[in-house]
């Protein structure tokens, strides 16, 4: 098979292209927040009654209660969790709010 110069030429544009849009489309300044977990413990406890994030950032509540629970806030509700559900917010401004869920309440304060 004969060598065509100008083929590859635009094979290797065409690769190179490909590559700078996929870097456009990832770029690395953007911000993917952290998610952070609260388990409603058995009992009604929960792991965190006080939590910091930041703007950005997820909660993620999983019930490991026996009983359902629901998260209430002023920016959010969930619906309600049965054992072994889970909810989760992403917080994209800061704020400092109280939560309720059945047996208590928490506070998150995003940065």
């Amino acid at each position: 098979m004969p060598f065509n110069f100008h083929m590859n030429q635009k094979i290797l544009l065409l690769i190179a292209l490909i590559i700078l849009a996929g870097c456009t489309l990832f770029d690395s300044t953007t911000v993917r927040g952290n998610t952070f977990t609260i388990t409603i413990q058995p009992g009604g406890m929960i792991s965190q009654e006080t939590i910091n994030i930041n703007a950005g950032d997820t909660v993620r509540w999983i019930n490991k209660d026996s009983q359902p629970h629901k998260i209430k806030s002023a920016l959010f509700e969930s619906p309600t969790l049965n054992p072994g559900d889970e909810y989760q917010y992403k917080f994209n401004t800061p704020a400092n709010l109280t939560y309720t869920y059945t047996t208590g309440t928490g506070s998150i304060t995003v940065n």
